[in-house]
């Protein structure tokens, strides 16, 4: 008796490939770049109710922490560079000085942006949910000016009557008008780079990512007060201690995660520490980061209203505008700035 020998079976079909590798980046099909959306969809108060973002955490701290520190590592061999060849990067009123600090605020955006870019998570979504229009410049416009009214003048005023008429100033305000050339470089500094890389970072990843998990008020909260710490020379070098250590406890009171008891004790300790810090290097070293903290919870606001981050690098960029165009008329009026 014969045997039949039976066909072979059908080769199998290959195994699906895995999640990670069918979408590697945010921005698929699944993610439309600024889909239409029912009209103020994203503004609830609650994490839940707003935007999602595919930022963590540790992506806004992170790059926080690089913006501070990767000035200085991007600046360490730029400086040595330039002193090669003769010249003083130190010296922020000259060429040389400018175009260091332009070199640097570029380098920490670009690598900050490469870093989300190897994460997998440099996406439309870092703009918000709403398509650029022309009227978010308008509406930056109006609130770079309403910033500067509502916070510089009161600010100003305040420290007049407090008696500090010692008040430091920001760096680069120093080389407005020593030239031409040293002006346009501390406006391509100031109006251009400083609020795309300040508003990226702060407003565009570090207050997406807090909004999404501790709410609204929170989260505007907690990326605001580094951001007026970050202006270290506002702050001088005396007060800089205290202040760093009122943003934290301050920061931490906010969280709504902690009992009601532990946030009053954290709040009550962070005034005390600026209080201290008005002790060391008086009023204008607290009052100073005080009002850009401000200034930065004010735009974390109106970037959570509008839903777009022209909006707020606009009005940043219109706020250090109008401190350059007063530095100006002061001079030339021969006034004191």
């Amino acid at each position: 008796m014969t045997e039949h020998q039976l066909p072979p079976p059908p080769p199998s079909p290959p195994p699906p490939p895995p999640p990670a590798a069918r979408a590697a980046s945010p921005s698929t099909s699944t993610d439309p770049a600024w889909p239409p959306l029912p009209r103020g969809w994203w503004r609830g108060t609650r994490p839940e109710a707003t935007f999602p973002v595919p930022f963590t955490l540790a992506d806004g701290f992170g790059l926080f922490a690089w913006f501070l520190l990767g000035q200085l590592i991007i600046a360490l061999p730029l400086t040595f560079a330039l002193y090669s060849v003769g010249l003083d990067p130190t010296d922020t009123e000259s060429t040389a000085g400018l175009v260091a600090v332009l070199l640097t605020q570029a380098g920490v955006i670009v690598t900050g942006l490469g870093y989300l870019r190897l994460r997998g998570r440099l996406t439309w979504r870092l703009w918000g949910p709403i398509r650029p229009a022309w009227s978010h410049a308008g509406w930056g416009v109006l609130a770079g000016i309403g910033g500067f009214l509502g916070i510089q003048v009161t600010l100003g005023l305040l420290l007049t009557l407090l008696g500090d008429t010692d008040q430091p100033q920001q760096e680069l305000l120093t080389a407005v008008g020593s030239d031409t050339l040293a002006t346009v470089l501390v406006v391509l500094a100031a109006v251009v780079l400083a609020p795309i890389g300040e508003e990226l970072f702060f407003r565009g990843i570090l207050f997406q990512a807090l909004r999404r998990r501790v709410g609204l008020w929170p989260a505007a909260v907690i990326s605001s007060a580094p951001f007026g710490a970050v202006h270290v020379e506002v702050i001088g070098t005396e007060a800089l201690p205290a202040v760093l250590v009122a943003v934290v406890l301050l920061c931490l009171g906010v969280l709504p995660r902690f009992p009601t008891v532990l946030r009053l004790l954290l709040g009550a300790l962070g005034l005390a520490a600026l209080a201290f810090g008005v002790a060391l290097g008086g009023w204008g070293a607290v009052l100073l980061p005080t009002g850009l903290a401000l200034l930065g919870f004010v735009l974390a606001l109106v970037f959570h209203r509008t839903g777009n981050l022209l909006v707020p690098i606009v009005a940043h960029a219109t706020f250090n505008g109008i401190a350059i165009g007063l530095t100006l008329v002061a001079q030339n009026l021969e006034l004191p700035v």
